[in-house]
């Protein structure tokens, strides 16, 4: 889980037994509602930053300028100093966007645009982003997040999200960074008059207070009359609530067609037998996630058990293990661009295109260029949710979060990951029935614990998931005390 900084002594919190009172009382469901917004239409990013030099070529130098909107998205990198007529790559998180070459002068210059020859399809906040020459970065730096280069210029806007309780109220959140000064601000209009709690990340970091349907709250790193931003709000997930209740929730990272929103799709082609095997069979299948996320795979059946090497453009890139598990002789390898299955390999590479072999020895078995029109996904779209547990207030450094996965073959998966809470065990009440028990343990000096379901369980620490979450009141507690709760959101 990602770490955020404990919370702060004028932050306002509310107690267990309100809780309870609203868990018996008020079990709504939340729903994420489509409805525009003022904060939806103004959701963009816009970074400016240099790239800092790693010694490779002492002189280079270079800067990243990006505009994302949800109408057109660029990004123009400058670099010079450079070895004159090379070519170089540009790499998100170690995986190559496209090649950038010098002139006779060193001078580099490299643009991706929205529906341009370099299409703007990558997502590049919070991670490295830098120039390569083939086997070492020469410049690098990270894009909006931490450890950026300390001249960054960061101004990214985005919405908040009305649950059922207030249908017609808006949000937004601002985050601006200038030369080191950051500043913050979370704006609400529509909601009714009073006191609310701001989570930022599921910790209360302060109060919203709304007069004549309007509030803002302001944080600032610089200045003393505003709230200390002591804490990095990027990519973290927004909630303003009042006594528990969520009324409008959204993440910070403002949503991008394209970069971090897109139309599900698969395109799955067949590799051509060589004739080496005649009874075998083998493809290669392309998702696209809904939040842009790929995952690739391709998969033989019906040849011999034993080991076989993908090349991809003649480049090694795994091997696939064919085995017999009594219903059919097959085997399969997976990649992903956020890999979070120890199966998967990351996919640093782009498969549109390629040629793809499967070889065993000096034998090619199966091969094909992989293109062709993608249409939308076969069983269900890749989906996940995850939103953290507000902090009752109890002990103000417990943190948690819950997640909900819906796989591409529609298989769902429930986790619940709490930490920084005392040692022992802890009960997950679901909609009032305990479905389990959360063991917090010490890993490493983290005291850390979760609990995880499936409606396929093929894990022995997973449990069956025989509830669905969706719109269910999540609640840790211990005896008679809720450290962490909250309502799930539907999908």
């Amino acid at each position: 889980m990602t770490r955020r900084a404990h919370t702060h002594a004028e932050q306002a919190t509310f107690t267990p037994s309100t809780t309870m009172t609203i868990a018996s009382a008020f079990l709504m469901t939340l729903t994420l509602l489509a409805i525009p917004s003022f904060g939806q239409a103004k959701e963009q990013l816009k970074v400016k930053t240099s790239f800092a030099n790693t010694g490779v070529e002492p002189s280079a130098s270079g800067t990243i300028k990006a505009t994302m909107r949800s109408r057109k998205s660029k990004m123009l990198i400058r670099a010079k100093n450079l070895v004159p007529a090379r070519s170089y790559q540009f790499t998100v998180d170690g995986v190559s966007q496209a090649s950038i070459g010098t002139n006779n002068g060193g001078k580099a210059k490299l643009r991706f645009k929205t529906g341009g020859d370099n299409e703007m399809n990558f997502d590049a906040r919070g991670l490295s982003v830098a120039i390569n020459d083939g086997t070492d970065d020469v410049l690098a730096t990270v894009f909006s997040g931490a450890g950026e280069s300390s001249d960054s210029r960061v101004d990214e806007r985005s919405s908040l999200h009305p649950t059922e309780v207030a249908p017609g109220a808006k949000g937004q959140t601002r985050f601006r960074s200038d030369s080191g000064r950051q500043r913050f601000s979370v704006e609400v209009e529509d909601l009714p008059d009073g006191s609310y709690d701001l989570f930022i990340g599921g910790v209360a970091r302060g109060a919203v207070t709304v007069s004549g349907g309007e509030g803002e709250t302001e944080f600032d790193s610089g200045d003393a009359d505003k709230l200390p931003l002591d804490f990095d709000p990027r990519g973290q997930v927004v909630d303003v609530a009042q006594n528990g209740i969520v009324f409008l929730t959204g993440d910070t990272a403002a949503d991008i067609p394209g970069v971090s929103l897109c139309d599900p799709s698969e395109l799955e082609v067949p590799l051509a037998s060589t004739g080496a095997d005649a009874d075998g069979s083998a493809s290669a299948r392309l998702r696209v996630r809904d939040d842009c996320d790929r995952g690739f795979r391709v998969q033989i059946e019906d040849v011999d058990i034993g080991e076989y090497i993908l090349l991809i453009d003649g480049i090694e890139r795994g091997t696939i293990t064919v085995i017999d598990d009594g219903v059919d002789v097959k085997g399969q390898l997976e990649f992903d661009s956020d890999t979070d299955d120890p199966d998967e390999l990351p996919l640093v590479f782009d498969p549109s295109g390629s040629l793809i072999e499967v070889v065993q020895g000096e034998t090619v078995y199966f091969s094909g260029t992989f293109e062709g029109e993608s249409g939308p996904p076969i069983g269900c779209a890749f989906q996940e949710t995850e939103v953290p547990l507000l902090n009752a207030g109890i002990d103000p450094a417990a943190k948690g979060d819950a997640r909900l996965r819906v796989r591409d073959d529609c298989d769902e998966d429930f986790r619940v990951e709490i930490e920084d809470l005392p040692l022992g065990d802890y009960d997950l009440r679901i909609d009032g029935t305990v479905r389990g028990t959360i063991t917090v343990v010490d890993i490493g000096g983290e005291h850390e614990g979760q609990i995880e379901f499936d409606t396929d369980p093929d894990d022995p620490g997973e449990l069956p998931l025989v509830f669905d979450p969706r719109g269910a009141l999540i609640e840790v507690e211990q005896g008679a005390t809720v450290y962490l709760s909250r309502v799930f959101p539907t999908l």
